[in-house]
């Protein structure tokens, strides 16, 4: 299944690269939601126009944690989907060397870090 995914990813990649456009594979589904498969699909597109959507979700923190996570894909990542913004074992820290895009999705306003936002 992942070989049959990062494969049709890359032919999209051709596509892509030629319109000067991305294709963002974002971390989810029952099967596709844990990093170390993640990273098989992306060995398996092996195109630069194929990149990581990363959505911070709860398995993130499965396989050694989210260093080891992180690690497995942080060459691919061009977007962050902060979901757990308050939650401290998510913070991608200026040691990450992360510079890319981020958005964030706080389902309430009750946690300190939400709290502390601008206009909040």
């Amino acid at each position: 299944m992942l070989e049959q995914i990062g494969h049709s990813l890359r032919e999209v990649g051709k596509t892509a690269e030629g319109l000067g456009v991305e294709v963002r594979l974002e971390v989810h589904g029952k099967e596709t939601c844990r990093l170390p498969r993640i990273r098989k699909i992306m060995d398996y597109a092996d195109h630069p126009s194929v990149v990581v959507n990363w959505n911070s979700n709860k398995e993130d923190l499965m396989d050694g944690g989210f260093d080891a996570g992180f690690d497995l894909v942080k060459d691919r990542i061009r977007h962050v989907h902060i979901n757990e913004l308050y939650n401290e074992e998510y913070l991608l820290g200026s040691s990450s060397g992360f510079r890319k895009s981020a958005i964030t999705a706080i389902a309430a306003l009750k946690s300190p870090a939400a709290r502390s936002l601008p206009g909040c």
